[in-house]
């Protein structure tokens, strides 16, 4: 009868108040990883384009400059602009360079797609051999003419251009070539006409540009063609403009450009998006040949919704962090608030709740098991004799002596139930002296 109630030799990993702070740490630590993914990213994709166009030449660019921000970028070479406008919609780019105009041959194209700006026009180019020129593009009926990869920019301008020029399928051979099997094609004279939308620092134009026997069309008609299409604007190239030695070109002409478009998916974070930005005007502010200084980037003629970060940075500037912190350091604090303010917001209370929880755990454990002995006593003592009473009384004493020393280890706030236990005690044995 007189085994200590205070003592608990249960194993730690059996009482309840321990698994349930157990659990509590495992979702508190899997909601950390979890919101890991919205801190901003150490590592992200760009979808550019064929690797001899422009689009590959400006992704090393932003590559390189991304990296020196703590930022590793994988580069994935595609077909071009309506196959970069799908691998954002499904999340296997993070970012990409898209052709204004092409986000309407997406089928069932999502809303989840931004713009963070215009990054720079581009040019669109149609080249021919001079032993038969093309000055009208209804010429080219009945003639092979490569139009660009499949899903890409050029193909749809191509298309579009040629269209209403009444160039189909059906009258002529359009082919879907690679910006060096067109050059090659057409160096050999097996096509007819070549149609890039690159910009003029692309390889493939620079060759062509040079290569004796091969012209360069002259659109006439831009003012028609921009009237029709709102994203397509003229770019007139004066004499020379290209290559003031070799005299590139040697007279004026005027191409058809649409612009280039920083695109991204709209969860890519707004730090990630400010980084890209900062880069983007670096390598495009400054202007070119062909494109006055502090044009680009900017917001004009976007065929997509511009990113909430990206508007406020070319409104209003960068963040208050980004100004002051590294990427890394950005980083950093995203992770600390993901991760270590949780478990700030889950101890604070935690150290009200355990001692709370604690004492009634270890203060009922007790009283209820106590309680069940007293009653026990209480019934033998009914019919005990003196000897047996004795006994029995000293067994109550012994139970109070361990209520006693539980009440030391527990809250004050507990000493109630404590004291209300010993009333009953002392019931108990006046009624039974």
């Amino acid at each position: 009868m007189n085994q200590d109630l205070s003592n608990d030799d249960s194993p730690l990993y059996k009482k309840p108040l321990f698994i349930g702070l157990c659990v509590a740490a495992i979702i508190l630590f899997g909601l950390g990883f979890f919101l890991m993914d919205a801190a901003p990213p150490q590592t992200i994709t760009l979808a550019t384009g064929d690797p001899n166009g422009a689009y590959s030449f400006f992704g090393q660019l932003y590559k390189t400059a991304l990296a020196k921000k703590g930022i590793h970028v994988k580069i994935m070479h595609t077909s071009g602009s309506v196959e970069n406008l799908e691998l954002l919609e499904s999340g296997k780019a993070d970012f990409a360079f898209v052709q204004g105009g092409t986000e309407h041959l997406v089928d069932n194209i999502k809303e989840n797609l931004r713009a963070i700006s215009a990054i720079y026009p581009e040019p669109f180019w149609v080249f021919y051999k001079k032993s038969n020129p093309v000055h009208r593009l209804y010429l080219l009926q009945g003639d092979s003419v490569s139009i660009g990869q499949h899903q890409s920019g050029t193909e749809a301008m191509s298309r579009m251009i040629l269209n209403i020029n009444g160039v189909f399928d059906s009258n002529a051979i359009l082919l879907n070539l690679s910006n060096a099997q067109a050059e090659h094609d057409l160096i050999n004279g097996n096509i007819r006409a070549a149609m890039f939308i690159s910009s003029y620092r692309s390889p493939t134009i620079q060759k062509l540009l040079r290569t004796p026997g091969i012209g360069l069309m002259n659109f006439q008609r831009y003012a028609a063609y921009a009237s029709k299409y709102r994203y397509i604007s003229p770019l007139v190239l004066p004499v020379g403009i290209l290559d003031f030695r070799a005299d590139i070109p040697k007279e004026e002409i005027t191409l058809l450009s649409a612009v280039a478009i920083l695109a991204c998916s709209d969860d890519l974070h707004p730090q990630t998006v400010e980084q890209i930005i900062k880069i983007a005007r670096k390598i495009h502010r400054p202007g070119s040949l062909i494109t006055p200084p502090d044009k680009y980037p900017n917001t004009e003629n976007l065929a997509l919704p511009l990113d909430d970060a990206a508007e406020t940075y070319l409104g209003s500037g960068e963040s208050f962090l980004s100004r002051y912190l590294p990427y890394a350091g950005v980083r950093f604090l995203y992770l600390i608030k993901l991760l270590i303010f949780p478990f700030l917001i889950f101890l604070v209370p935690l150290f009200k709740v355990v001692p709370t929880a604690y004492g009634w755990f270890v203060i009922n454990r007790i009283l209820n098991k106590c309680y069940e002995k007293l009653r026990l006593i209480e019934t033998e003592l009914k019919t005990a004799d003196d000897s047996k009473r004795a006994e029995l009384l000293k067994e109550i004493d012994d139970l109070d002596r361990q209520v006693s020393l539980a009440a030391s280890k527990v809250p004050g706030s507990f000493l109630q139930q404590v004291y209300q236990w010993r009333l009953h005690l002392n019931y108990v044995k006046q009624n039974h002296n």
